[in-house]
């Protein structure tokens, strides 16, 4: 079960905040959560961020398609798919 939570931070730490979350990939929220379940874990963090990690990870099937569609936003899927493949077996 997920729960919402309302903080008030401070704007300039939020942008920071927001910007590391962007630079990891992750969403402000996942930060959070990460963080509290940090801080809840007491002296076990080490382990716990451990578990954290490895629930992260994208699975090694999908390793090598991470951001080989980056582009599509910008045209049609198919497009940058074929486009990706033909670069791909050049």
């Amino acid at each position: 079960m997920d729960g919402n939570l309302l903080l008030k931070i401070n704007d300039s730490v939020l942008e920071k905040a927001i910007t590391y979350a962007n630079q990891r990939g992750v969403n402000l929220s996942a930060v959070v959560e990460d963080f509290l379940f940090k801080l809840a874990s007491g002296p076990n963090a080490k382990e716990a961020d451990d578990v954290q990690k490895r629930k992260r990870q994208l699975p090694e099937r999908f390793k090598s398609l991470k951001g080989s569609l980056a582009d599509a936003d910008k045209g049609d899927v198919e497009d940058v798919r074929l486009k990706y493949l033909l670069e791909k077996y050049k």
